[in-house]
C-alpha cells in the first residue's frame, strides 16, 4: 500500500483510521479484490472528516511488464503542487546549489516515489560532484502552505547531513599493455589535490576504458574502490581492471552509396573483417579521410553494430546521407 500525496494527513493517521473502519485491514491491500477500493472510499472520508473534499485514485504498482506488487492511493484532487525546498542541515552555498536543481520541480504535481528518483538522480551529484563524498539525506517531509478546493500546495523539508568535503589523493592503477599508467594519469581530468568530483572520476576512469575498447575489449569493466583519510580529508582509489574478451569485426556493410563513393569508402576503409573490432573507429572515419572522400563532401553516416557476445564478433552498418554528423543510431 503506497500513499503517494495525501499530505493532510500522516500515513499512521491514515491507516489507523481506516482500520476503525475496516476491522479486517491490517495495514495493506491485496492486489485482487475490492477491498482495494473500499479503502480508497474510506481514505476519501477521512480526509472529508478533515475538510478536504478529495478524489482518491486507487492503482496498481508493480515493475514494468512484471507482476502487480502493490496499490497505490493518489489524490486527483485538490492536486498537490510543490511549492518550494527546504533542506535542512546544508551549508548556504550548498543549499543555494540545491535550490538551483529543485527549480525545475518547483510548481510541479507531487509524488512521493517521484521525488525519492529526484533525490537520487538530481540531489545526490550536487554533493557528490563537489566532494561531498559522504553526504546523506534524510526521510523528505511536507507541509501544507495553500490550501484550495482545486489545489493544495507543500513545501518539502529534506534533512542533510553534509559530511566532510574529500579531495583526490591519488588514482591507483599499475597500468597494461593497452595503457601505461603514465600516459593514462596525463589523460585523467581529474588530479591529485583537486576535489573529488565524480563526474571526473567517471570520466578518468573512461579514459582507461576507452583505451581497451579500441583494442576490441568491448566488455572492459574498469571499478576504483575508495580509500578515505578522514583526518586529511582525501580519498585515494585503488583502480582494477577486466577486461574480458576480445571481439573481432565479423562483416561491414556501407549503405546508400553510388559506385564512385563506395570505391572511395573501400578504399579508405582500414578495418576488415576478421579484425579485433574497434568502435572508435568508425567514429572519425569520414573526418579523417576527408581528402580521399571528395566524393562524400557534404554527406554523413548513421551506423549501427550489432555485437554477438556468443561467438564474439560484431556486424557494423553505415548508412550514408546527405548532410548531418556521423552518430550511432539512435543518438
Amino acid at each position: 500500500m503506497s500513499l503517494q500525496n495525501l499530505v493532510w494527513l500522516g500515513d499512521e493517521e491514515i491507516k489507523a483510521g481506516v482500520k476503525k473502519r475496516l476491522p479486517l485491514f491490517a495495514g495493506d491491500v491485496p492486489t485482487r479484490g475490492d477491498l482495494a477500493m473500499t479503502v480508497g472510499k474510506e481514505i476519501e472520508t477521512l480526509l472529508k472528516d478533515k475538510g478536504v473534499v478529495a478524489t482518491i485514485t486507487v492503482l496498481p504498482q508493480g515493475k514494468l511488464n512484471g507482476p502487480i506488487e502493490a496499490m497505490t492511493y493518489v489524490a486527483d484532487t485538490p492536486q498537490v503542487q510543490i511549492g518550494g525546498f527546504e533542506f535542512t542541515g546544508a551549508s548556504p552555498f550548498m543549499a543555494g546549489e540545491l535550490n538551483k536543481v529543485t527549480a525545475s520541480i518547483v510548481g510541479t504535481e507531487y509524488r512521493r516515489s517521484a521525488l525519492q528518483g529526484f533525490e537520487d538522480v538530481q540531489f545526490k551529484p550536487v554533493y557528490l560532484n563537489r566532494g561531498y563524498l559522504k553526504t546523506g539525506f534524510g526521510e523528505p517531509s511536507t507541509s501544507i502552505t495553500a490550501n484550495g478546493s482545486e489545489t493544495t500546495k507543500i513545501s518539502i523539508k529534506i534533512p542533510v547531513a553534509e559530511g566532510k568535503q574529500y579531495k583526490l589523493a591519488a588514482l591507483n592503477w599499475s597500468g597494461s599493455e593497452i595503457i601505461p599508467s603514465a600516459t593514462a594519469a596525463k589523460l585523467y581530468p581529474l588530479k591529485p589535490g583537486e576535489i573529488a568530483n565524480q563526474d571526473l572520476l567517471k570520466k578518468s576512469l573512461n579514459v582507461i576504458a576507452s583505451a581497451y575498447f579500441s583494442k576490441g575489449y568491448l566488455k572492459a569493466n574498469v571499478k576504483a574502490s575508495p580509500n578515505f583519510d578522514d583526518a586529511a580529508q582525501t580519498v585515494s582509489y585503488d583502480v582494477a581492471v577486466t577486461p574480458g574478451e576480445l571481439y573481432h569485426l565479423r562483416k561491414v556493410e556501407f549503405q546508400n552509396l553510388n559506385d564512385v563513393q563506395l570505391k572511395q569508402v573501400q578504399d579508405a576503409w582500414k578495418l576488415h573483417e576478421g579484425d579485433v573490432y574497434d568502435p572508435t573507429y568508425v567514429q572519425t572515419f569520414l573526418t579523417k579521410n576527408r581528402n580521399s572522400l571528395r566524393a562524400l563532401d557534404g554527406w554523413s553516416a548513421v551506423w549501427t553494430q550489432k555485437i554477438y557476445d556468443d561467438d564474439k564478433v560484431v556486424d557494423l552498418i553505415l548508412m550514408f546521407k546527405k548532410g548531418g554528423p556521423l552518430q550511432r543510431a539512435g543518438e
